[in-house]
C-alpha cells in the first residue's frame, strides 16, 4: 500500500505504528483481503520510511536431509553438476588455494582429475586464467550441451588473463580503462576420454574496469547457452552498471553456437533486441547487479538469483527482454546509489512506477543487522528448481552463501504466479507480490547435527556454499571451504518420507540419544519438528521421538497406551497399512482401548513392539500380535495390518459352518485347514508427510489403495 503519513508523531504512538505496520508487512493480504507490497509505505516523518518492513521474517519451512559422500583433494569448489552417473566437480580460487580445474567423481568418493582449464587455456592461447583476486577470479563455471553424450562439447567461463594485444579477438564490451583481466566464454569438445586444448573456441570476451563482479554461471538449455554476468562497478554502486543498452555488464546473455566450422561462431536471432539498433544482440535481460547463480526448469523458465548491495536479496523469474531495475533499484525499493548501507541505502518505491516497465523479484528476502551497516556478510545464491516427485519436488532453494549458508525456499509455482510487473497488472506499487521465503533446516543422516545454517557443518566463518543438481532433479551441496560433497537425500526421487502421528504427551519406551537437538541457528527461525522428524526417519532404530521446544529424545519403541497429560509432544512413525475385509477375530491381541480416532489407533500400534496389526471399531482399538495367521475373521470391527504381517485364508464365519459328516463306529477327523500363510509386501503409496498439528481423516485412510494383499 502506498500511504503518506502527516507530521511526525509522539514515541508511544509510532511504536503502535510501527507494530501495525510490521504486521501488515507479515500477513499483507491475510488482513486486507487485497494484494498488497507489505513494503511499500511512505512516511515523510522517519529517517527511512520502509526500516519496519526490511527484516520480515521468513516462516519455518521443511528439513533438508544431507549426506556428506566424499571431499575432494582440493579445496574451493564452485560448482557441481552431475551427468549420467559422474559427479563433475569444479574448484576456483580460494583465499590460499589457486585451482581451475574440474574432477569427475563417483557418489563413493573415487575422484580424478577430468580437465585443467587452465593448462588447456594456456597451451591453447598462451594466456591461462587471471588468479589475481580470490573473490572475483578464477574458473567460474561449466556447463554441458544438451547433446554432449554425443558431441562431446561443453562450456567454461572463466576470468582469463588480458593479453597484450587484444586485436581480433572477439569483445562483446570493453571498458576505457581495463583490468589486467577479462571475462572469457569457451567451447571444448571431449573426444573419448581425452579433453584436448586444439578443441579451444572462444565464444566472447568481456572487459572489465574493476575485480568486481565478472562473469558468473553458465547453463544450456534447448541449443541456447545461457551468461550471467556481474555489473562490474567498484562497490556495485559508483558506477551504476546494468542498465547500459551497449555492454554487457550487469545483464543475462543468450547465444546459440553454430556447428564448428561456420562461419559465424553462434546466433543471437531469437533474442529480445536482435537486430535493434544500439542494443547488444546478446542480451537476453538487463539491470542485475551480481546474477550469481542461474537455474532453468524443464519447460525453458530461467531464474536468476541476485546478490544485492546492503538490504535485500532477489530471486527473478526472468523473462526475454526484462528490466530489473539495477542500479536504481534494490528489490521492490528504490535504491539510494550515493548513500548506501543497511536501511537508509533504500527507500520506497514512487506511486508512478508503472511507467517505468520494470520487473521486480518474485521472491526477496531482507538483511539483517545494525542501522547503517555496509557489506554485513549477506548475499544470495541459487541452487535448481526440483521437478521430480521427491519430498523437495516442487520448490526452488537459495541461499545467503558467503558467511553462514542460511537455506531458504520458496514453492516454484507461487514464484511463477507471483505479480512482479505493475505494468502487466495497472494500478501502483501495491499490487506487487512475492512468493514466500520458508526457512530450511539442514539434517545430517551421519551424525545428527541439526541447524539452519551450512556453516554447522563445514566449520568456516567463511563458507562460500554452492548446491549442484543431477538431472533427476537430486541436489547436492557444497562449498569452497574444504572440498566436502553433500547429497541433498530427500530430493531423490522415489525417497521415502515417513508419515507419523502426534500424541499430545510423552510415550514410554528405550531412548536411543536424548538431548542432541538444540536450538538451532541465531533467532530459532526454524520448525524443529520437521527437523526431529527428518533425523528420526533416517535412523533405522527410531520409530519416534518427543519433543519439548528444541529438545528431541529418539525411541527405538514407544509404548503410547494412556491418557495422560504431559508438556512432551511424542511423534511415532506410522506405515502404510493394509485395510481387510472384516476383523481378525483371535484371542491373541495385546491391548485395547477406547480411541478417538483411526490415526490414532494406528498410533498406537506403530511404536509397539509386538504389534502386527489393529481392529477398530466403535471407537474401540485393539492391537493384535499375530495378524490373521487364523481363519476366523469377520466381526463388526475392520483390520489393518502392518507391512510385514502374515494373513491366513479369511472366511466369513458368520454365514459359513464346517460340513460335519454323519456319526458311524468311527468319528470323522477333521482335518485343519492347510493354507499357506500370505507375506504382505510392504506399500509403494507415496506416503503423506504431516504438518504437527495436522492428521489426516479416518476416511482417508480407509480409502487408501486395494484392500487385502495390495
Amino acid at each position: 500500500m502506498h500511504v503518506t503519513m502527516g507530521p511526525r508523531l509522539p514515541t508511544f504512538a509510532r511504536t503502535v505504528r510501527s507494530a501495525i505496520i510490521t504486521l501488515l508487512c507479515i500477513f499483507g493480504s491475510s488482513f486486507l483481503s487485497v494484494e498488497a507490497n507489505p513494503c511499500a509505505v511512505v512516511d515523510e516523518g522517519d529517517v527511512n520510511p520502509v526500516r519496519d518492513c526490511l527484516n520480515r521474517p521468513t516462516v519455518p519451512g521443511k528439513a533438508f536431509v544431507i549426506k556428506k559422500l566424499f571431499e575432494v583433494n582440493k579445496p574451493g569448489i564452485i560448482q557441481i553438476r552431475k551427468r549420467n552417473d559422474k559427479l563433475y566437480v569444479s574448484t576456483g580460487l580460494t583465499s590460499t588455494t589457486s585451482f581451475a580445474q574440474v574432477f569427475e567423481c563417483s557418489e563413493s568418493g573415487d575422484c580424478k582429475k577430468w580437465f585443467d582449464v587452465d593448462e588447456a587455456l594456456i597451451e591453447a592461447t598462451g594466456y591461462g586464467i587471471s588468479f589475481r583476486n580470490w573473490m572475483h577470479g578464477g574458473l567460474r563455471g561449466i556447463t554441458f550441451h544438451d547433446n554432449f553424450d554425443e558431441n562431446g562439447i561443453f562450456y567454461s567461463a572463466q576470468m582469463q588473463i588480458r593479453p597484450n594485444d587484444t586485436s581480433g579477438l572477439n569483445y562483446l564490451s570493453d571498458v576505457e580503462n581495463p583490468i589486467d583481466a577479462d571475462s572469457t566464454v569457451t567451447e571444448w569438445v571431449l573426444d573419448g576420454r581425452k579433453i584436448s586444448p586444439s578443441s579451444h573456441v572462444e565464444l566472447l570476451r568481456i572487459g572489465m574496469p574493476v575485480y568486481d563482479h565478472p562473469v558468473k554461471q553458465l547453463q544450456f538449455h534447448d541449443g541456447w547457452l545461457y551468461i550471467c554476468h556481474g555489473d562490474g562497478s567498484v562497490q556495485s554502486a559508483t558506477a551504476g552498471g546494468g542498465q547500459n543498452i551497449n555492454d554487457a555488464l550487469g545483464k543475462v546473455l543468450r547465444i546459440r553456437p553454430n556447428p564448428r566450422g561456420s562461419s559465424e561462431l553462434y546466433s543471437t536471432f531469437g533474442n529480445p533486441w536482435h537486430g535493434e539498433e544500439g542494443y547488444l544482440s546478446e542480451l537476453y535481460a538487463v539491470g542485475f547487479r551480481n546474477p550469481h547463480h542461474i537455474a532453468i526448469s524443464s519447460t525453458g523458465q530461467v531464474v536468476v538469483a541476485d546478490a544485492g548491495r546492503d538490504n535485500i536479496e532477489e530471486i527473478n523469474c526472468v523473462r526475454p527482454g526484462g528490466n530489473y531495475g539495477w542500479s536504481f533499484r534494490e528489490g521492490t525499493f528504490v535504491h539510494v546509489l550515493q548513500t548506501g548501507t543497511l536501511f537508509a541505502g533504500v527507500d520506497a518505491l514512487p506511486s508512478d512506477d508503472e511507467g517505468r516497465d520494470l520487473d521486480y523479484p518474485c521472491a526477496q528476502w531482507g538483511h539483517e543487522g545494525p542501522v547503517g551497516q555496509q557489506f554485513n556478510g549477506h548475499a544470495g545464491g541459487g541452487g535448481f528448481i526440483v521437478e521430480n516427485d521427491s519430498p523437495l519436488g516442487g520448490i526452488y532453494p537459495y541461499f545467503d552463501f558467503p558467511e553462514r549458508g542460511t537455506t531458504f525456499y520458496s514453492e516454484y509455482t507461487e514464484m511463477l504466479n507471483a505479480k512482479t510487473r505493475i505494468s502487466e497488472f495497472g494500478g501502483n506499487t501495491s499490487g506487487l507480490t512475492q512468493a514466500t521465503t520458508y526457512k530450511a533446516v539442514l539434517v545430517d543422516a551421519d551424525l545428527e547435527i541439526m541447524s539452519d545454517e551450512f556453516r554447522t557443518f563445514i566449520g568456516s566463518q567463511r563458507i562460500d556454499m554452492r548446491m549442484g543438481q543431477a538431472e533427476d532433479g537430486t541436489l547436492f551441496m557444497t562449498s569452497k571451504t574444504n572440498g566436502a560433497v553433500y547429497k541433498v537425500l530427500n530430493s531423490v526421487p522415489g525417497y521415502v518420507e515417513k508419515k507419523y502421528f502426534k500424541f499430545p504427551f510423552d510415550c514410554n519406551g528405550p531412548v536411543i540419544n536424548s538431548g542432541t537437538v538444540e536450538e538451532f541457528g541465531t533467532g530459532g527461525k526454524i520448525d524443529p519438528t520437521e527437523a526431529c522428524k527428518a533425523r528420526c526417519t533416517e535412523r533405522e532404530d527410531c520409530v519416534g521421538f518427543g519433543i519439548t521446544g528444541y529438545n528431541c529424545e529418539f525411541r527405538s519403541a514407544a509404548f503410547c497406551l494412556g491418557k495422560r497429560a504431559g508438556s512432551r509432544d511424542f511423534y511415532v512413525q506410522v506405515p502404510e497399512y493394509t485395510e481387510l475385509d472384516g476383523d481378525c477375530y483371535t484371542e491373541k491381541f495385546l491391548e485395547s482401548q477406547e480411541v478417538s480416532s483411526l490415526e490414532e489407533c494406528q498410533g498406537l500400534c506403530a511404536g509397539y513392539t509386538g504389534c502386527m496389526g489393529v481392529s477398530f471399531g466403535e471407537g474401540v482399538c485393539t492391537m493384535r500380535s499375530n495378524s490373521c495367521e487364523d481363519p476366523d475373521v469377520f466381526a463388526s470391527s475392520t483390520f489393518f495390518a502392518k507391512p510385514g504381517a502374515s494373513i491366513g485364508e479369511q472366511t466369513d464365519v458368520s454365514t459359513e459352518s464346517p460340513t460335519v459328516a454323519p456319526t458311524t463306529d468311527a468319528p470323522t477327523t477333521v482335518a485343519p485347514t492347510t493354507t499357506a500363510p500370505t507375506t504382505i509386501a510392504p506399500t509403494t503409496l507415496a506416503p503423506t508427510t504431516l504438518a504437527p498439528t495436522q492428521t489426516p481423516t479416518a476416511k482417508a485412510l480407509q480409502n487408501k489403495g486395494p484392500k487385502n494383499n495390495q
